[in-house]
């Protein structure tokens, strides 16, 4: 039988005016993930120890120690350690445009609406986006009052580095198109094993048809069905890492076939499903 669907839930950091950031020190375990969460402010995380998986929206990240993470507000995401193990994290939350106001000439690169969507990689590797990753762990250092002046500059310089990588930021959806789509997304979220049609989707964002898949598509470089399959899919890696079969990962995602489950898997990785793939 299918799991039952994730809940959503908005988890609000509520950053004191003061001093719009907070440092979180997290063991991440292996139990079933039972919601997946959004926030209201940029979320920057670093894995010190142990591996596991980061869905984000549509995308499925295997995380391992040293790497680190960039979430966008609003982004709904949830995670879990390899079976059998936990993993150590130091997670930030921080709104850019509060703790850098009135520096000068800075505008630009405070925005954080283009640090998500699904062309935006959310997981930076070391050893592949090695100045940013540094930047974070940097941050996640910085322990008490006195080291403020330290995270505004540190924040800074990591704000700059994000807009200067070109693949993580082109074509990355805006935050107020995604806003217009979020009752879709909700429905696409909580009811993604379901076979949702485009009228009842384009409805929950009172938009006709036609208009709901040019605004989608705009939005995410694809339409509403392939978001739904790619959806389908990340859950069903995750499940696979956890050790399910390949049948019972397949049916748990919402595939009504295996075969149809193997053909898109195939497409979109391009290898077929098993957890020695993965």
């Amino acid at each position: 039988m299918p799991q039952r669907p994730l809940t959503q839930l908005f988890e609000p950091h509520r950053l004191p005016a003061t001093w719009p950031f907070r440092r979180v020190e997290h063991r991440l375990g292996d139990t079933p993930i039972v919601h997946r969460h959004r926030h209201e402010v940029l979320e920057l995380g670093l894995c010190h120890a142990g591996s596991g998986t980061y869905l984000i929206e549509d995308k499925e990240f295997h995380f391992t120690a040293g790497d680190a993470l960039v979430i966008g507000p609003r982004e709904l995401h949830w995670s879990r350690s390899d079976p059998g193990t936990t993993s150590a994290w130091t997670y930030l939350f921080a709104d850019p445009l509060r703790l850098l106001s009135g520096l000068p000439d800075v505008a630009a690169v405070l925005t954080v609406s283009n640090l998500a969507g699904p062309r935006f990689g959310n997981l930076l590797r070391p050893t592949e986006q090695t100045r940013a990753v540094a930047l974070i762990g940097m941050l996640a250092e910085r322990r008490t009052a006195s080291d403020r002046a330290q995270v505004r500059g540190l924040l800074l310089a990591l704000m700059a580095e994000l807009h200067r990588l070109p693949e993580r930021t082109a074509g990355a959806s805006g935050s107020d198109e995604v806003e217009r789509l979020a009752p879709a997304l909700r429905l696409l979220g909580e009811r993604f094993q379901e076979n949702l049609s485009i009228p009842a989707l384009a409805q929950a964002c009172t938009m006709g048809e036609t208009t709901f898949r040019r605004a989608f598509q705009a939005a995410f470089g694809h339409g509403p069905k392939e978001y739904l399959i790619r959806l389908r899919l990340a859950h069903a890696t995750v499940r696979l890492r956890s050790g399910q079969s390949v049948t019972n990962a397949a049916l748990d995602a919402g595939f009504a076939t295996l075969s149809s489950f193997h053909r898109h898997f195939r497409a979109r990785y391009g290898h077929a499903p098993g957890p020695s793939r993965l």
